[in-house]
């Protein structure tokens, strides 16, 4: 929200790192971090050394997180011509429990996932006459085969190679994961940064449009570059 240039960070991760079993990554393993002008920076997945803890904060929660060393706050300190540490998740953080009670969340807004539709965004850029991506609205789920928006209306859904359609409704194979659709999202400026160019609108949208959409009306004025509305749908993974 306040420095749009991390949209141009671009962050990969070798296979290993994405298979179960964390803890056979070999020494080597490294998150690999590119952004422009900058020579890329290899955070070690498997360090040699322990990692220091230092105190973060996220919202209203306060916490510790493992710093990943004077390297990357160069790097970073660099890119963005400020002071900044780059560090790791290590501890626990609660959900709302208004909304997700005994659940956990890392360093995102609120909750763990974010679900939006292709067809939820193709009815946007329809609206607005734009071709907005998908990387604007950052979900880490994305679905298919439904209306516009019926993502807002559900309650529950599932992903996994066992879902049975001869089921009954409402219910999914042992195989699959069942996700709680808990609340919607509150989305603020960050979907009117180009995420690759990291320029912001100077015209809202499509907030705006968002807002009006969803008969939702503006937190604050966008010179103080702060709107709000609900759009799309937060989650909790209930079973894994």
């Amino acid at each position: 929200r306040t420095v749009p240039q991390l949209a141009l960070v671009d962050t990969g991760l070798p296979i290993e790192a994405l298979q179960p079993g964390w803890g056979r990554l070999s020494p080597e393993a490294a998150l690999v971090l590119n952004a422009p002008k900058m020579e890329a920076l290899h955070v070690a997945l498997n360090p040699r050394a322990r990692r220091s803890k230092v105190d973060v904060c996220v919202w209203e929660w306060d916490g510790e997180a493992e710093d990943e060393g004077e390297d990357a706050a160069r790097w970073f300190t660099q890119y963005l011509g400020m002071d900044c540490r780059l560090v790791q998740w290590c501890g626990k953080r609660p959900c709302d429990p208004a909304f997700a009670r005994e659940h956990q969340t890392a360093f995102s807004d609120g909750f763990p996932f974010l679900l939006i539709s292709d067809p939820t965004l193709e009815g946007l850029n329809r609206e607005t006459g734009e071709e907005y991506s998908m990387a604007r609205f950052r979900p880490n789920i994305v679905v298919q085969g439904c209306a516009p928006n019926a993502e807002d209306t559900w309650q529950t859904f599932s992903i996994g190679s066992g879902i049975d359609d001869s089921q009954t409704e409402g219910t999914t194979a042992a195989n699959s994961v069942v996700f709680e659709v808990v609340k919607p999202c509150s989305r603020c400026k960050i979907v009117t940064i180009d995420q690759s160019t990291a320029v912001a609108s100077t015209s809202a949208e499509p907030l705006v449009t968002i807002c009006k959409a969803l008969n939702v009306e503006m937190c604050y004025e966008f010179t103080r570059k702060e709107l709000s509305s609900n759009f799309s749908d937060q989650l909790e993974a209930i079973n894994e």
